[in-house]
């Protein structure tokens, strides 16, 4: 491949790539919400809703752990279908970009703090209609999913309905924008409660802080901390001269697999820029372009 045969020197394609199946995230995600749901389904709704939903009542109950189990439950088929196809279609990509640990730390942050905003509207701004109300779902991580995906390809084209062709950022502005706006009459006591638009709305939030400051709610436990700074204490200085035997790693590689792999660098630099890349794929590239400086030379 060239370089100006590369993606970004023209439009990306339209509509939504999807990926082959393979072990991901998000076809974890998916596999885990089908299974809670199958279990709910045997054993009753009762059952599920008793074990996993959150609680209106959460500052009395203290079942901190509801805020996460509650995005892996759903109340109906039709429920979990629409949640688990939109993570699907919009989720395969931010996951390939950002890598499969930065996104499970992403979507489990934002189902934990989409919960905590639903609980937070119900007892500070809506008063807490019902102590008994509970919630369930994965809208909120969702609607953070795609709005990182929209902050970085707004242009894609999908298929409203399966049918009507609309640039995602307007796919996002309307639901987002009806969220907002039933929302507003729950505040003014109009609304009704069979959606927690609350969840959803605080999970675009946490999706965009994420897309700008690539923040998640793990990176502020000090436990994260300690484990870097006893990895460093333990850690051996890895300095070291250069040998000319490093490069046996770029000759175990063909042709092919080697332009893929500085392709996918160089995708991951125009991205995010330098800073995003490890030491170790600092190298590699440095490596590489040595590489094909001595293969024209020659």
């Amino acid at each position: 491949m060239g370089l100006y045969d590369r993606h970004y020197y023209h439009d990306r394609p339209e509509g939504i790539v999807i990926p082959p199946v393979q072990q991901t995230a998000v076809g974890t995600i998916i596999l885990l919400n089908g299974f809670v749901f199958v279990l709910g389904w045997l054993l009753g709704s009762e059952w599920l809703l008793e074990r996993m939903a959150v609680g209106a009542d959460l500052f009395q109950s203290w079942h901190l752990w509801e805020l996460l189990t509650a995005a892996f439950a759903h109340a109906g088929i039709w429920h979990i279908l629409f949640n688990m196809l939109v993570l699907w279609f919009f989720g395969t990509e931010v996951e390939q970009l950002y890598g499969r640990g930065r996104f499970w730390r992403f979507y489990l942050s934002s189902a934990v703090l989409a919960s905590l905003g639903w609980v937070l509207a119900e007892n500070f701004l809506l008063g807490v209609r019902d102590p008994r109300m509970q919630m369930v779902g994965a809208s909120g991580a969702v609607a953070a999913v795609v709005v990182v995906f929209v902050c970085h390809w707004p242009r894609r084209v999908v298929l409203f309905w399966g049918t009507f062709p609309l640039p995602v950022w307007v796919l996002a502005l309307l639901w987002f924008g009806l969220d907002l706006a039933n929302f507003s009459q729950e505040l003014l006591g109009a609304g009704g409660r069979n959606v927690a638009y609350a969840a959803h709305l605080s999970g675009a939030a946490l999706g965009w802080v994420f897309y700008r400051w690539h923040w998640t709610l793990l990176d502020a436990l000090p436990w994260r901390r300690l484990l870097r700074g006893t990895r460093r204490l333990g850690s051996r200085p890895r300095l070291r001269p250069f040998r000319p035997e490093e490069d046996d790693e770029l000759d175990s590689l063909d042709e092919q697999a080697l332009e893929a792999e500085v392709n996918r660098l160089l995708d991951k630099i125009n991205e995010h820029g330098t800073d995003s890349l490890t030491p170790e794929e600092r190298s590699f590239l440095e490596r590489a372009a040595r590489k094909v400086r001595q293969k024209l030379q020659s």
